[in-house]
């Protein structure tokens, strides 16, 4: 994301008089944005004279040590700490309406990462959720909103369009899998051919 975009988020945010409970900075690993202090001072400021209550998160793998010392302390830090390539993980890729048991399912109910990690926005606009704009980057559905959803607008359509695809919907192991469906490898092919 640009600063412009964080700009613009922070400035919808005080017109709508949006006061978050949490604003969660994550990537990717948001610690190799250039930008990546101007972004934490953009938010602390937003933080300091408007919402006081809001907490700050910065989600990091915590390699870029050096970095890591510098973020302010009212930033509160979760850091997975990875120290190999190979962790566990919950794979995505795999669409619930690849797979029989979920064909009559209502996929605007979500998952929990709503419950815990809420809205997401990404450099496209706002999603139900940060994986949905994954999906979206994907599957080129263009389905961004470019404003802050009311607070009423639960963004039903878009939960009904990328929970199908997700494999977050699904009941899951967390164990490492290379199984991907048959949805996902040929979003992947488009999007590599693109």
């Amino acid at each position: 994301m640009t600063i412009d975009q964080i700009k613009d988020f922070i400035k919808q945010s005080i017109e709508k008089n949006i006061k978050w409970k949490k604003i969660s900075i994550v990537g990717g690993e948001p610690l190799i944005h250039e930008n990546i202090f101007e972004i934490i001072n953009l938010i602390l400021d937003y933080k300091n004279h408007f919402s006081r209550k809001t907490k700050i998160y910065l989600v990091t793998n915590g390699i870029l040590e050096e970095k890591l010392n510098k973020i302010p302390e009212d930033i509160i830090i979760i850091n997975s700490n990875k120290k190999t390539r190979v962790s566990k993980f919950i794979s995505f890729n795999i669409a619930p309406i690849d797979l029989k048991q979920y064909k009559n399912k209502d996929f605007r109910n979500a998952c929990s990462i709503l419950k815990y990690c809420g809205m997401g926005l990404n450099m496209y606009g706002y999603y139900p959720c940060a994986v949905a704009g994954g999906i979206d980057r994907v599957f080129k559905m263009n389905m961004a909103r470019k404003e802050i959803p009311e607070k009423n607008d639960l963004m039903l359509n878009e939960l009904n369009l990328f929970c199908r695809l997700c494999g977050h919907f699904k009941k899951h192991d967390n164990a490492i899998s290379c199984e991907m469906s048959k949805t996902w490898e040929e979003a992947y092919k488009k999007f590599r051919q693109s």
